[in-house]
């Protein structure tokens, strides 16, 4: 019972993302996760997994809306009271894209709370015009609190085409992914809102059967920390 209350309470916390705004499409697609090995105190986490070989990309988006990712640094980077951790860059996947369509995206780094409210802005880069694909980015700071957020925004709306875990597709494929199981609420990937709407805590984006994990790579060096090479974090999205 006190599973079922828990599971009920955060299903009211974290609001799903309305279908009705937003459109997925599925492609299969043989995508590369990324992820950079470091010294000691340095992790590459990723939530999204592509053990079936097929994603949902998503449409609908309107100039100002903001998606992206949450992190656990605590839990998926071993950040320590105290620590601070700087972000050494990451990787965005986007889709339906080329340099000079005219479709530019802003890429920030915020400081959250435990329900990924935006609290402190840390840094970012406005004006990407992005490659189909993987696109590469630069650190952009310095994070003091247990959790922070990745989020993009669209300057004019709809393209690039936001990617993620095609959940469906994973739990189709036994072989494949062989004990893969459906995403526990509230997940990592995140709607904000818009210009008009801001959401606090945000809408986690699912696709019917649970979260759906945004294509996002972020490597995090917190000092003084004894994590491994790879979170675990990085662990379950390479799961094959």
């Amino acid at each position: 019972m006190k599973k079922l209350l828990l599971v009920a309470f955060l299903a009211l916390a974290f609001a799903v993302a309305a279908n009705a705004d937003f459109q997925r499409e599925a492609m299969q697609e043989a995508v590369v996760p990324h992820g950079d090995g470091g010294a000691t105190g340095f992790c590459s986490i990723i939530y999204y997994n592509l053990c079936a070989g097929w994603l949902w990309t998503w449409s609908g988006w309107a100039a100002g809306d903001e998606v992206g990712v949450g992190f656990d640094l605590p839990a998926d980077c071993g950040k320590l009271a105290g620590e601070s951790c700087t972000q050494t860059g990451g990787w965005w996947y986007w889709r339906y894209t080329l340099p000079g369509y005219g479709y530019t995206v802003n890429v920030d780094l915020w400081e959250t709370d435990a329900a990924y409210c935006k609290t402190t802005y840390v840094g970012g880069v406005a004006g990407i015009d992005p490659v189909e694909g993987w696109n590469n980015f630069a650190g952009f700071g310095v994070v003091n609190s247990d959790y922070c957020a990745l989020i993009m925004s669209w300057a004019t709306g709809e393209l690039p085409r936001f990617c993620s875990t095609n959940n469906p597709a994973n739990l189709d494929a036994p072989v494949a992914c062989a004990g893969f199981a459906i995403p526990a609420v509230p997940g990592h990937t995140f709607y904000w809102g818009g210009v008009t709407t801001q959401y606090c805590p945000p809408q986690y984006l699912a696709d019917g059967l649970g979260p759906s994990e945004g294509f996002v790579d972020s490597g995090f060096d917190c000092a003084g920390s004894a994590t491994e090479n790879a979170s675990w974090g990085e662990v379950k999205g390479l799961f094959r």
